[in-house]
């Protein structure tokens, strides 16, 4: 008979999984990449996938064309 996983190794996976997947989801949609939303809203792998689109797209501008530094210009 199995066991259920309890709730004090659960939860902390979740939340890790959580604060990826909204870090991923929102450089994804200021990037416009919507096939990437999807896809990063939809899995389910711990931060996997997440992490995976950040380390890819670390050090690009917000949007194609767009600088970085995001402040307001004189």
């Amino acid at each position: 008979m199995r066991s259920k996983p309890k709730k004090k190794v659960v939860f902390p996976i979740v939340v890790w999984d959580m604060a990826w997947k909204l870090i991923a989801v929102r450089r994804a949609w200021k990037r416009r990449e919507y096939k990437w939303v999807a896809a990063l809203v939809l899995s389910n792998t711990g931060g996997a996938v997440p992490m995976f689109y950040l380390w890819r797209t670390r050090g690009e501008a917000g949007e194609p064309g767009e600088e970085q530094g995001g402040g307001i210009a004189p």
